[in-house]
């Protein structure tokens, strides 16, 4: 993925891939400092160094102060998604402790080419596509108003340190739960307590690092899988937390496949003229967003060698991206964990919920763990 090069065309950005024998794609440089503050002071500049259209993507840089080594690696999201950064780290990390190297999984290229090829000879009918027969959001309104930036309001909340981290750790190990789930959990019991609702649609994002095919091996592939798709998840009948988390576990365990190939053929496959209603089919969204986004609020550890720091501008640019309404949901739900504890932030149409509505999502992630709540 490193290779990657990305150039503006008729406005819209396409990715090619340079040759192996090419320019460089990393610049790596090495400096002796006497303070590790003056290679903070460097970090902001070393980001700017990157060319997505000429190279190289990528700037790695070793920092020797009083002989320890600080290792930064800089590379945009655009080109390392999170769980890329967690492979990097661990490879990393193995390579300087002389343990051995997981095996090389399949290249980033050869994954694009595969799945072009996997959608020209899919059935789409084949294709599960859960939005069929879900009643729509909009029912709740009172006056059937769409969202717009006029009518777009939002709630925000955060759940302290030390509540996340017992909801991070002991709540997820009692529950045999990852923290995602017990977020979406309590979105959908919320919504059930609220508003009646017995199941909700809404927009999933994964990684895609698995192919439904089992053809190629990419669990350990660097580079930006990051694909959305839509979830329909269930409440239990009477409301009970832990039995809808047990059915939020099975669909998220059953639906990814089917969600994955729908997004590949949504994107790739050459929809004939005769199938228009197959095709928006395809195109239904949901109308409830989702976005949850783990550990994007490091900070220094006294228990871990790695200089890890704080990114509040990558925490303020979702915050944004948000609150421009460039997701049109009519409610719009995320999550992300900062160095300050969880954040939960709602974006919804006031024509069709209010504040009381929004917060009730809040009180259900904190019932959770049955601790106060600290607001903002």
């Amino acid at each position: 993925m490193l290779r990657a090069r990305f150039r503006p065309i008729d406005g819209e950005t396409m990715i090619s891939f340079g040759s192996i024998d090419g320019p460089s794609s990393t610049c790596f440089e090495y400096h002796r400092l006497d303070d590790i503050r003056d290679a903070l002071s460097q970090l902001n500049a070393i980001n700017h160094l990157i060319n997505f259209d000429k190279g190289p993507i990528s700037q790695v840089r070793v920092f020797d102060v009083d002989d320890i080594q600080y290792v930064y690696i800089s590379v945009h999201h655009l080109v390392f998604d999170l769980l890329s950064v967690q492979i990097v780290r661990e490879d990393l990390t193995a390579f300087l402790t002389g343990q051995t190297l997981d095996p090389i999984t399949h290249s980033y290229s050869a994954w694009a080419d595969h799945l072009y090829s996997l959608a020209q000879f899919i059935d789409p009918c084949s294709i599960d596509l859960p939005l069929a027969g879900i009643p729509l959001a909009v029912e709740l309104s009172t006056d059937g108003t769409l969202i717009t930036n006029e009518t777009r309001e939002y709630a925000r909340e955060c759940i302290g340190q030390s509540a996340t981290r017992q909801l991070m750790t002991v709540v997820t190990n009692q529950l045999g739960a990852v923290p995602v789930e017990l977020i979406l959990s309590a979105l959908v019991c919320a919504y059930h307590r609220h508003f009646g609702l017995t199941q909700l649609s809404v927009v999933y994002s994964s990684h895609g690092r698995k192919d439904p095919q089992g053809k190629l091996d990419v669990s350990r592939t660097v580079g930006f899988f990051a694909c959305q798709f839509p979830l329909v998840l269930q409440n239990s009948l009477d409301g009970d937390l832990a039995i809808t988390l047990r059915g939020i576990q099975a669909t998220l365990s059953t639906g990814m496949d089917s969600g994955f190939l729908r997004t590949v053929t949504k994107n790739l496959y050459c929809f004939s003229d005769d199938e228009t209603e197959l095709q928006r089919q395809f195109d239904a969204e949901p109308q409830f967003g989702f976005t949850y986004v783990d550990n994007i609020g490091f900070h220094d550890s006294p228990d871990s060698t790695t200089l890890l720091i704080d990114r509040p501008a990558m925490v303020d640019e979702l915050r944004t991206t948000k609150s421009q309404n460039i997701y049109p949901y009519l409610f719009d739900f995320a999550a992300w964990n900062t160095t300050r504890g969880l954040e939960i932030t709602t974006h919804y149409n006031s024509k069709q919920f209010q504040a009381p509505a929004s917060m009730n999502c809040f009180d259900e992630v904190s019932e959770l763990q049955n601790v106060p709540r600290n607001g903002n």
